[in-house]
């Protein structure tokens, strides 16, 4: 059955880029070349949609010039150690990382890699020995992929 559909009311969200569960409720990360990615949620927890699809809501992230430029897409979204993250892809100046305790309210835990900027992305994360490991995807050749360790902000 369908969930939603014509980007969610904005025919600029091209691709839905990433899906992830926290805290039982389902997350949408978009691609948008236009105004930048979009993040939905279901409005409740899934266990409260018996038989029905769930209502999805935007959460407001933010995600222009106020958090160093736009960035097109979500790459990737993950549970970790009661948080929820929200890593980017952004063509110059290095990618976003985002991160919230309720998965409503978001914080900006990097917006330029983390010191990194030719590291355009965040293609995957997890959890490794307890802390939490990013693999990035790099500009250029000589700027190949890098993992880096994080160490997220209480």
């Amino acid at each position: 059955e369908l969930l939603f559909e014509h980007g969610y009311n904005d025919l600029g969200n091209t691709g839905a880029m990433k899906l992830a569960l926290y805290n039982n409720r389902l997350y949408v990360g978009t691609m948008n070349w236009f105004s930048g990615f979009d993040l939905f949620v279901s409005e409740k927890s899934l266990d409260q949609y018996p038989g029905e699809n769930p209502a999805m809501i935007f959460i407001n992230i933010l995600n222009d010039d106020r958090a160093g430029g736009l960035s097109p897409y979500v790459w990737y979204l993950m549970p970790y150690n009661d948080k929820f993250y929200v890593g980017t892809f952004r063509l110059t100046g290095g990618f976003k990382l985002f991160s919230s305790v309720d998965g409503e309210n978001f914080e900006l835990e990097t917006n330029d890699s983390f010191g990194c900027p030719d590291q355009y992305g965040i293609r995957a994360m997890e959890e490794f020995k307890g802390r939490l490991m990013i693999g990035t995807a790099g500009a250029n050749p000589y700027r190949a992929c890098k993992i880096l360790e994080v160490t997220p902000t209480n």
